[in-house]
């Protein structure tokens, strides 16, 4: 009988597991930084905020965050767009096919806001970004830019959750429908219905307060643009 080292046991999808630990980190992280900065960092808004949270409404507060604030999305892409292109030029191959489809949906992103938001600033800065990444690639590898280029190249993926948690941090405008709420005593709250549980409407108001409004109390409810 040959002898057997722990290697000879090792499932060949054991080197995916950092990478779906780091991703499903990044993910949490951006859903808390979200939560807190829609609450304006308030404790108790952001805890009962946490009610139209869950697994379902994760792709809302992705996309959400993506198309609330177009100029702060673009910036972002005009960061990321960059460096995933010197990782589709510069990169190991095996990595090339995920760069492509990164760089397909980036560029997605940014035709759409310069046809519908006349967004077109994006597209110079990031051709200055990548035309700064291609000369200090080309600068002698011990070189401070030489050096700094091939940071970016073996970090493209953390550079990218960077900038999208840094989107989270900043973009205050809910995932939520933002509703005018008309009462039954003849005023009226702007705001964002969190929950809806049996008999009243969880409300976190324009101001970031939350309040609970009886059904019965409710004459109507408006969606705002």
């Amino acid at each position: 009988m040959g002898n057997h080292t722990a290697e000879d046991h090792t499932p060949p999808w054991s080197g995916a597991l950092p990478a779906l630990s780091l991703s499903a980190g990044v993910l949490a992280l951006f859903v808390v930084l979200r939560v807190l900065a829609v609450s304006w960092w308030n404790w108790d808004t952001a805890w009962a905020l946490t009610d139209a949270v869950d697994f379902e409404s994760f792709t809302d507060v992705i996309f959400g965050t993506i198309f609330s604030e177009p100029h702060l999305t673009a910036g972002a892409l005009a960061i990321i767009a960059p460096v995933v292109t010197q990782r589709l030029i510069y990169g190991e191959r095996s990595a090339r096919n995920t760069a492509m489809l990164m760089l397909a949906v980036c560029a997605a992103f940014m035709v759409a806001l310069t046809f519908s938001r006349g967004i077109w600033w994006q597209w110079p800065v990031a051709v200055v970004v990548v035309a700064v990444l291609a000369i200090a690639h080309r600068a002698p590898r011990g070189s401070l830019p030489g050096r700094f280029a091939r940071a970016v190249l073996r970090r493209t993926a953390p550079i990218a959750a960077v900038v999208v948690l840094l989107l989270a941090f900043i973009v205050q405008t809910p995932w939520l429908d933002h509703e005018r709420i008309a009462l039954t005593d003849g005023s009226t709250i702007k705001g964002y219905v969190i929950s809806v549980p049996s008999g009243y409407l969880k409300v976190m108001t324009d101001d970031r307060e939350v309040r609970f409004l009886i059904n019965g109390d409710v004459a109507s409810r408006t969606v705002l643009d």
